[in-house]
């Protein structure tokens, strides 16, 4: 088993603070489509790194509306099996993002 730690942080991007999530970040990794699409395989690796994540949906499931700073203050280990785990690594690792953040790469440094 290995674990990695789900947390809100907070981050000045360009003239704007932004809360981030880790788990809308990895959520987004997961639902990233290939270019060549999803085999039933791949489709169900990915919905079991789901389930997993969505064990912590009810922490971490906020509006963007609703965030405020008391938020920061949470986190949560996300357990995974090392299978599982290698697969959100590659996932992670492979994600293009739109915004150049520290708490991505932190998120990602979680993985090494």
């Amino acid at each position: 088993m290995k674990s990695i730690t789900l947390k809100i942080t907070k981050e000045k991007i360009g003239e704007k603070e932004m809360f981030f999530s880790s788990y809308e970040l990895l959520k987004m990794a997961i639902n990233t489509t290939p270019q060549q699409g999803f085999n039933v395989d791949e489709m169900q690796k990915r919905l079991r790194l789901l389930a997993e994540l969505d064990k912590h949906k009810e922490r971490f499931n906020i509006e963007e509306k609703d965030f405020n700073d008391s938020f920061l203050e949470r986190t949560a280990e996300l357990e995974l099996e090392d299978s599982d785990y290698a697969k959100l690594k590659e996932l992670i690792k492979d994600s293009k993002w739109g915004v150049i953040s520290q708490s991505i790469v932190d998120l990602c440094n979680q993985f090494n």
